[in-house]
C-alpha cells in the first residue's frame, strides 16, 4: 500500500536505444501524492459479514417447504446494523437477480445472529447453473454503497408443489371515493394464505391515463400479512384529478407471474377545503 504522504523517485528513462547505442534519455522526478486503497475514505467501522449456515459449497441443498434457520457473524459495524436479506439468482440473461426477499430492516448485532423462514413451496434452483446464494446488504450507506455480501452458492430442492405467491385485494379506496390532500387515508387490502412466511408489498398511485406508470411510490417495503392488512398514507397537496387507483404488488420477485398484485378501483383526488 503506498502511504499518503508525498514520496518523490527519481527516474531515469531509455526512450531509443539504436544498435545498443543510447541515443537519448530522459530524466524525471515523480512526485506521488495521496495515493490511497480502495474504500479509503469509508468509516472503520463498516460492518463485516460472515454467513456461518449454508456454507458447505455447490453440495449444500435446501428443500422448499420446510424451515431454515440461516446464521452469520457481524464484524463491526452499528449495534444494531438494519439489513436485508434476500436469495439471489441469475435470470436467462446471466444477470444476478433477487429472487427471493427473505426478511426487510432485520437487526444484526455484532456477534452470532439468525433467521428462521421457510422457503416457498415450488422453489427451486441450482448451485452451479443458477448461483443460487444467499445476500445479506445494509441499509446503511458506507462510502455511497450499501455493503453486501453473499454466501456460498447451494440449490433449492423443489417440494413437487405449484409456486403460489398469495392473492391481493385492494379493498379500498373504492370506486368514486373522493381522497383531500394533506390528509392521512388508509389504504386496505386483504391477503390470501397461500404463504406462511409475511411478505412486503410497494404501494404507489397511478392513473388511467398511464397506468402501467407509478405516479408516486407511497410505501416501497410495507409488510403483509394473511388476512386484512392497511397502511396509513399522508395524501400529497399535489394531486388533483380523477381516475386515480391504487396498486399493492408483491416486493419479491417470485417466480411464477400470476396473483403478484392488486389495484384499487378508481377514485379521486381533491384540494382540501378550506
Amino acid at each position: 500500500m503506498v502511504k499518503s504522504k508525498a514520496n518523490t523517485h527519481n527516474w531515469t528513462i531509455i526512450t531509443v536505444v539504436i544498435a545498443g547505442v543510447v541515443i537519448g534519455s530522459a530524466f524525471f522526478i515523480v512526485k506521488v501524492l495521496n495515493v490511497n486503497p480502495l474504500r479509503s475514505d469509508a468509516s472503520s467501522s463498516e460492518p463485516i459479514f460472515s454467513f456461518i449456515s449454508h456454507q458447505g459449497g455447490f453440495g449444500t441443498t435446501i428443500n422448499a417447504g420446510e424451515a431454515q434457520t440461516l446464521k452469520w457473524s457481524q464484524n463491526g459495524g452499528s449495534s444494531p446494523e438494519l439489513v436485508n436479506i434476500y436469495i439471489r439468482k441469475l435470470d436467462s440473461y446471466g444477470n444476478f437477480i433477487e429472487y427471493y426477499r427473505i426478511v426487510n430492516n432485520f437487526q444484526s448485532f455484532p456477534g452470532t445472529n439468525g433467521y428462521e423462514f421457510i422457503l416457498p413451496s415450488g422453489f427451486s434452483g441450482d448451485a452451479i447453473t443458477d448461483s443460487v446464494a444467499f445476500v445479506i446488504v445494509t441499509n446503511k450507506i458506507y462510502n455511497q454503497v450499501p455493503i453486501r455480501y453473499n454466501s456460498s452458492n447451494f440449490s433449492m430442492i423443489s417440494d413437487g408443489r405449484p409456486i403460489t405467491p398469495p392473492d391481493i385485494n385492494v379493498v379500498t379506496p373504492s370506486y368514486g371515493n373522493v381522497l383531500y390532500g394533506d390528509t392521512d387515508y388508509r389504504i386496505k387490502w386483504n391477503q390470501s394464505n397461500r404463504t406462511t412466511e409475511p411478505v412486503y408489498v410497494k404501494i404507489s398511485l397511478r392513473n388511467q391515463s398511464s397506468p402501467g406508470k407509478d405516479l408516486l411510490i407511497i410505501a416501497d417495503s410495507a409488510l403483509s400479512e394473511a388476512g386484512e392488512n392497511s397502511f396509513t398514507w399522508a395524501v400529497p397537496s399535489e394531486f388533483d384529478g380523477d381516475r386515480y387507483f391504487i396498486q399493492v404488488r408483491l416486493d419479491r420477485q417470485w417466480p411464477n407471474p400470476h396473483f403478484r398484485e392488486g389495484s384499487s378501483a378508481q377514485f379521486s383526488i381533491r384540494e382540501k377545503s378550506k
